[in-house]
């Protein structure tokens, strides 16, 4: 079946339910949110019943500018009260069942599951699934969406799904930008997206100590695997001295790619018993197949996963897993 096929298929599924339930992925990033809010804003438009959230609160700066970000809810399991046969439950940017809400992996008849999604590491779960992972961002695949749908591009909708694709493309710098999303993103500007003013919602820092936490992994960081590998880490007990949020580090691991001969970064984060690593690569170079390894997954640039170990023990093992890695290449991204 073709892409315009899939797409037409999809949306007439979606008109045929009255219910819509939206849920992302833990952790949730621009472009989980910026679909989740356009998508809301379609439904509601639309004249559905409309409700979306994820495992975990709306991060920083999306809640300050995104379209229905007050009306996001954080579930710590999926509601029973979703399980309707009018009830289309779509689950969005996200590559597996236990990256979103408890109580997914079981099933949710007599609702339709709905995955859409464009991790290539998809694991195809849900009633109807439309994966594309050519598409930059599943914000782009929404986009398309709507167009087979014939749904009214309103700004709001507009300026959730630049902001899903500026995001998980590195504002266009990625591997992952498509001609489709250069496409997408001149319609976004020719209906009134400005993207100044996003760029200082997006990036824009909440205070100085946001800043001086950036400082603090900027001093630790150190090359490793002949020096195409940078990485650095934080303790909770840097969050706590300065008194920041989780979300202050949102674009850090980014920036240790930008080192001249690095081909990848690794931002080590302590939370509590565990520790998560950010994994981000530039050119041909793909990372997802060292998360995966370590338990986690994502795109061919950005992915991520989680070490139960102590922050000394992670990065020990992360020492070991590059020093491996480069006894071979690296694994080329799509």
């Amino acid at each position: 079946m073709s892409k315009a096929s899939s797409l037409a298929r999809l949306a007439n599924t979606l008109a045929l339910l009255p219910r819509w339930r939206i849920l992302v992925h833990e952790k949730p990033d621009g472009d989980a949110l910026g679909g989740g809010s356009a998508l809301v804003c379609w439904g509601k438009a639309l004249g559905k019943d409309v409700s979306w959230g994820g495992p975990d609160p709306i991060s920083p700066p999306y809640d300050a500018f995104l379209s229905m970000s007050c009306e996001y809810r954080a579930y710590e399991e999926l509601p029973k009260e979703w399980l309707r046969d009018d009830t289309a439950i779509i689950v969005i940017d996200t590559s597996a069942p236990p990256r979103s809400v408890r109580g997914i992996e079981d099933g949710v008849s007599p609702a339709t599951l709905i995955n859409i999604d464009h991790h290539g590491d998809n694991t195809k779960f849900g009633d109807v699934v439309y994966v594309d992972d050519k598409a930059s961002a599943t914000s782009e695949i929404l986009w398309d969406l709507a167009e087979a749908g014939g749904w009214r591009p309103c700004i709001e909708a507009c300026i959730g799904v630049y902001t899903g694709i500026v995001t998980d493309c590195g504002h266009f710098t990625y591997a992952n930008t498509t001609p489709n999303a250069h496409r997408v993103a001149a319609r976004l500007l020719e209906l009134g997206v400005k993207p100044q003013e996003l760029d200082k919602r997006i990036n824009s820092k909440g205070s100085v100590k946001e800043l001086h936490l950036w400082g603090k992994a900027y001093s630790r960081v150190a090359l490793i695997g002949g020096g195409r590998v940078a990485f650095t880490w934080l303790s909770d007990d840097d969050f706590q001295e300065l008194g920041v949020s989780r979300y202050s580090t949102e674009g850090l691991a980014n920036e240790l790619v930008k080192v001249n001969g690095v081909d990848v970064g690794m931002l080590l984060t302590e939370e509590g018993d565990c520790v998560r690593v950010s994994f981000r690569a530039r050119g041909k170079t793909s990372v997802r197949e060292l998360a995966q390894r370590l338990g986690g997954g994502g795109h061919p640039q950005a992915a991520a996963c989680r070490l139960h170990l102590s922050l000394s023990e992670a990065i020990d093992l992360i020492k070991e897993e590059v020093e491996r890695l480069y006894a071979r290449p690296f694994a080329p991204g799509r």
